[in-house]
């Protein structure tokens, strides 16, 4: 059986994916286009697909529809690119000039070794929705004392962002967070003239929160590497992480461990279960119990941001809980295409995000060959079958990101094995030891409560120093790291073609399988024969 015929949700996810992509090329190609007259083609297929329905045309009723989902795919990424950005003033030579704006501060001011940076919503005539990032100097302290929703007037010389590498698109980095212009502010450039009205808004006092948090850790007690890693883990702020710990992560195969993704939403669900009593009857109970905690859930994910990787988890975690309250059938790979439609539907350029990819591409594999992988053995031993579930987990998730992780990070880690045999338990431990701190601080009636949770907040520190010890220990060994660098994004859909190619021959013995793998090899033969010629 192939995917698409057990996963409907695969149909939509194809030719919308398929629309976005068709809007990048052309986009790259600086062809200049409108809404109107893929809303007028959108409408006629509408029509088409009415009149196939009505006259019973199933193949023409198919094809209607897919192309209509591919333009809706189109549509979308043409509207996100036009509803943002802004054009930045220059000189008769192309050199950005001064000028002065008028924004509100969205973010707390990250303070770095040479300047602090703060991030900002510029407040002008058009319906354009554009952040800046500005640098401030690092002499101009007054600047971490600005906080969300703060109004501030500067001058400076705004710019698109530069691109500093040739494999990492800055540039669409920051417009996938609604950033599309950089600049240095001098000091006495700026000045606060208010408070913006939407100081009360979600975003504002979700970030608030966030940064409550974050300042609580720093009462922990824990060292710097360690708490770094904990903002990672819990409230996905990476503003901490210097590049030594990047390349660290990166090295071990370990970079995963950082996102927050369904580990963090099983332990929280876990948690939430245990706080919030199950009411078995009547039913309706049972309902706003289950409702409760996907609020609480969700309202964690927007606290820390809403990444991709928590986004797509919960949208899975939603849609298995309604499947379970209403008594309904789930299949998984059918729930991970329906998150994928969701977010590409809401975010059109979050396709070329790499953690969302990375995401992705996970989850499926884990879906799809980790069963498969785990059947070859099934020991008897609790202990053993944990760590053979690691195993089994982990090699599907490797399988599946290979060809994304040798173009994005060039090369692969050969100890993957081992780090997340030995991190993940860890990992797990620390988490619960920090949600045991949590749940300890807010009871200030508990005997002892202080001195316990002292305790648990320490453990968490040291536990996740042996993470950094042991990560440090693995991306320290010198053939660990095999560089494979994948340049170009055509050869990565090649390997996937031949990787997904070769397991359904191998798993289901479809013989056309095997010739699309082929056929995928062929052509990577030819796209890389100038490498071939080099040697």
């Amino acid at each position: 059986m192939y995917i698409s015929d057990s996963t409907p949700s695969f149909r939509l996810l194809a030719p919308l994916i398929a629309g976005i992509i068709l809007h990048k090329i052309c986009n790259g190609y600086g062809i200049a286009l409108s809404c109107t007259p893929f809303l007028w083609i959108a409408t006629a297929l509408v029509a088409a697909i009415c009149m196939c329905y009505i006259f019973n045309r199933q193949i023409l009723f198919g094809i209607a529809v897919n192309i209509l989902i591919c333009v809706t795919g189109f549509t979308s990424a043409l509207h996100e690119s036009l509803e943002s950005g802004f054009i930045w003033p220059v000189d008769h030579n192309g050199k950005s000039v001064q000028r002065e704006y008028v924004a509100f501060v969205t973010d707390y001011p990250i303070p770095k070794e040479k300047s602090s940076m703060v991030q900002v919503g510029l407040i002008h005539e058009s319906a354009k929705k554009c952040g800046l990032q500005l640098y401030f100097s690092a002499q101009d302290s007054s600047v971490l004392q600005l906080e969300p929703a703060d109004t501030i007037r500067f001058t400076a010389a705004v710019q698109e962002p530069q691109q500093f590498t040739p494999k990492f698109d800055y540039k669409a980095y920051l417009a996938r967070q609604g950033v599309f212009g950089t600049a240095f502010v001098a000091k006495g450039k700026w000045k606060i003239t208010g408070v913006h009205t939407d100081r009360t808004s979600a975003g504002i006092l979700f970030r608030k929160a966030r940064h409550k948090l974050a300042e609580e850790y720093d009462t922990w007690g824990i060292k710097d590497k360690e708490l770094a890693v904990l903002k990672a883990l819990t409230l996905a702020d990476k503003t901490a992480l210097d590049q030594t710990i990047k390349d660290t992560y990166s090295r071990s195969g370990a970079s995963h461990v950082l996102a927050v993704s369904g580990l963090h939403v099983g332990i929280l669900y876990f948690l939430l279960s245990l706080l919030i009593p199950n009411i078995r009857r009547p039913k309706w109970l049972c309902w706003i119990r289950e409702l409760a905690i996907l609020l609480l859930l969700w309202c964690y994910a927007c606290m820390i941001g809403l990444p991709f990787s928590i986004t797509r988890s919960l949208i899975m975690f939603s849609i298995i809980s309604l499947t379970r309250i209403f008594e309904r059938d789930n299949n998984s790979i059918n729930t991970l295409c329906f998150a994928a439609v969701i977010i590409l539907t809401a975010n059109p350029s979050a396709l070329f995000d790499s953690g969302l990819q990375l995401s992705f591409a996970a989850v499926f594999s884990i879906l799809y060959f980790q069963p498969k992988i785990a059947s070859l053995w099934t020991p008897k031993n609790i202990v053993i079958k944990y760590f053979y579930d690691i195993i089994t987990v982990s090699v599907a998730a490797q399988t599946g990101t290979v060809p994304l992780i040798m173009y994005y990070f060039g090369g692969i880690s050969v100890l993957f094995l081992l780090t997340n045999i030995i991190v993940i338990p860890l990992v797990y431990a620390a988490l619960m030891t920090v949600m045991a701190t949590w749940i300890l601080k807010s009871i200030p009636w508990l005997v002892f409560g202080g001195a316990v949770s002292n305790f648990t907040a320490h453990m968490a520190g040291w536990l996740l120093g042996i993470v950094n010890r042991v990560l440090e220990w693995i991306s320290g060994i010198s053939w660990n790291f095999i560089e494979l660098e994948i340049e170009r994004p055509s050869i990565v859909v090649l390997l996937y073609c031949m990787l997904f190619g070769t397991c359904v021959w191998l798993w289901n013995k479809k013989t056309k399988a095997l010739i699309f793998s082929m056929g995928a090899l062929a052509v990577l033969l030819l796209v890389t024969l100038p490498f071939w010629h080099n040697l």
